[in-house]
């Protein structure tokens, strides 16, 4: 669509009012409301995208949080349905925006405002930009939510930001809420909240490319449509407390003035959910949440679930909220993953009723269509466990892990993407990955360590399974379409290896962060093979071999074969294919190390 929308952000009043300036903005929060009067029902098509980050809600129902992760070369958009949240009378679109931004980290990734590391962005502001038009049935114009047309308005909250613990104890992949309510809104997304006193948002610039593009300048945010699915998002409830109960079969528990409360509750498995929890009264109260996987003793020292000997220890990834009193809900800004959550009650003067927890249950529709049957029980609950483990390890890119980093790794995500092509016919997920690390390469020839991703980093030897994968995803799909596109990134990454091939005819001094693995041997040298630090490593040029190999083969299936044929060495097949034998026959002379 894309026709007439235009980019909204803060006006400059807005930002001097509230005194956050250059330097203070990452991991704040633009809350942008549109309210729209209808006569009678209307269907609504419309596309959606902000900077960086935004969860819109229609009538103070949860709809999507996105856009897809993307890079600075690509803005993607959702398209979405929103006919069913909307009702006679107001309506009320609200979104919440997040800037998440490297330009505003101060102490590299130790700062607790670092951003939010799987998303990359543009330095450009709070931005939002939203096309559509509510139709009746008859396909009659009954308003518009067009951004830069329809009446939007915005509020810059000053009270708050997005924090984290220092990487070595914290939350790599999400970031923790610290809310004083007293002092911000919290019914902002409600048709009865007054934002008479909102400003108008700011109008930027079209969403759509103008006549600069005849020139080949490129827009700040060139868009895409999302090429995956959205994400679900499925409602439940905690129902099982651990220790002694404390709600019961009831719905609340009510804390009196003074008194403290604490909750336990285990969701059966490692889940990601958007957390919803209903308060009533209270005001001064401070409730607290922690987000964990497993209880913990020592190293390993209790089952995950002995919450009777186990503790929580630092391993937790913890939200905070005090109360002004009357109806709340809260909802965190970014899904959390757990296994278990404490909630602690503290009231103040005013008595306090707290809701049973519910939740979103989110993540990549995957629809696993493969069966294993084995006369041995164990080997269908090991499967059941893959298979679990992988959803739970797909959102809008795969991730290392859901808990502690939620980024996209070649060689984590090699693995995850093999086990796909397993249990389902789906790889648009994969297909996605190998477009991430593609617009990821850098002018040296190496693709970043993880992708996308705010900081940049390098990880010289993950460059080796990006081919891997390459080479992985044509054998099972036989897309060599999608071959072509990337093949040239083998040809680079290959390159840069052969540009450091040292003395012994082996390649040495990568660069970067060399790591292979977190054996305990290495776990000194940050992964490192210990024999990186003298010279040659055995594994590092043995993964390079196989690259070479892989890469020749990825030359064949896309037709690049003939030039061997025709006889001229310098072609990348045959000069591989050379390669590959020589440094097999140097490297079986090293040491194993």
């Amino acid at each position: 669509m894309w026709n007439e929308a235009i980019w909204l952000g803060l006006p400059r009043a807005e930002i001097e009012e509230k005194r956050i300036y250059q330097g203070d903005m990452n991991g704040r929060f633009a809350y942008y409301r549109l309210e729209v009067e209808l006569e009678r029902p209307g269907e609504l098509t419309a596309d959606i995208s902000a900077n960086s980050r935004y969860r819109l809600w229609i009538n103070g129902e949860p709809v999507l949080s996105d856009p897809c992760r993307s890079d600075r070369f690509r803005q993607y958009y959702e398209t979405v349905e929103l006919g069913e949240y909307l009702k006679p009378g107001k309506n009320v679109f609200a979104v919440q925006v997040l800037l998440c931004d490297s330009m505003y980290v101060k102490e590299g990734p130790g700062d607790d405002r670092a951003p939010l590391h799987s998303v990359d962005t543009l330095p450009a502001g709070h931005r939002l930009a939203m096309e559509g038009t509510i139709k009746d049935s008859s396909g009659n114009c009954l308003a518009g939510v067009t951004t830069g047309k329809a009446p939007w308005k915005v509020w810059l909250d000053n009270t708050w930001y997005l924090t984290k613990e220092p990487v070595v104890n914290g939350n790599m992949g999400a970031l923790t809420e610290k809310i004083d309510y007293r002092r911000t809104f919290g019914d902002w997304k409600l048709a009865g909240f007054d934002a008479s006193g909102w400003r108008e948002a700011e109008k930027l610039d079209m969403v759509k490319s103008g006549f600069e593009m005849q020139f080949g300048i490129l827009k700040t945010f060139m868009m895409e449509e999302r090429p995956i699915p959205l994400l679900y998002e499925r409602p439940d409830t905690l129902s099982k407390e651990l220790g002694e109960a404390v709600m019961g079969d009831e719905d609340c528990v009510t804390v009196a003035p003074g008194q403290s409360c604490r909750l336990l509750f285990d969701a059966g498995g490692l889940t990601n959910a958007y957390m919803r929890y209903e308060t009533e009264g209270g005001r001064d109260t401070e409730v607290t949440f922690t987000y964990f996987e497993k209880f913990t003793k020592g190293i390993d020292e209790v089952k995950r679930d002995d919450y009777v000997h186990g503790e929580i220890g630092k391993n937790g990834q913890v939200d905070s909220i005090v109360l002004k009193g009357g109806k709340l809900l809260y909802e965190p800004f970014w899904y959390r993953t757990m296994r278990f959550l404490q909630i602690e009650i503290k009231a103040a003067d005013e008595a306090v009723r707290f809701y049973r927890p519910r939740l979103l249950k989110t993540g990549y529709p995957l629809n696993p269509g493969s069966v294993v049957k084995s006369s041995a029980a164990w080997v269908e609950q090991v499967y059941e466990m893959c298979v679990r483990t992988l959803q739970g390890c797909m959102m809008e890119t795969y991730m290392d892990c859901p808990f502690w980093e939620q980024m996209q790794y070649p060689m984590d995500t090699r693995l995850q993407a093999l086990f796909t092509y397993v249990c389902s016919v789906d790889t648009r997920l994969a297909r996605k990955a190998l477009q991430d690390f593609h617009d990821s390469m850098l002018p040296m020839g190496l693709i970043q360590g993880r992708a996308p991703s705010n900081p940049r980093q390098i990880i010289s030897t993950f460059s080796l399974h990006y081919i891997f994968m390459l080479a992985e995803y044509y054998r099972r799909t036989g897309d060599g379409d999608v071959l072509k596109l990337y093949r040239a990134d083998a040809d680079m990454i290959l390159e840069y290896y052969d540009r450091h091939i040292g003395a012994l005819g082996l390649v040495e001094n990568l660069g970067y962060w060399d790591f292979v693995d977190w054996q305990e041997d290495w776990h000194n040298s940050a992964g490192r093979p210990a024999a990186v630090s003298k010279g040659p490593s055995t594994i590092i040029n043995l993964m390079y071999g196989k690259a070479l190999l892989d890469g020749a083969e990825i030359n064949e299936a896309t037709g690049r074969e003939s030039l061997a044929s025709h006889g001229q060495i310098g072609s990348p097949f045959l000069r591989q294919r050379v390669r590959l034998m020589e440094l097999l026959f140097q490297a079986s002379f090293l040491p194993v190390s």
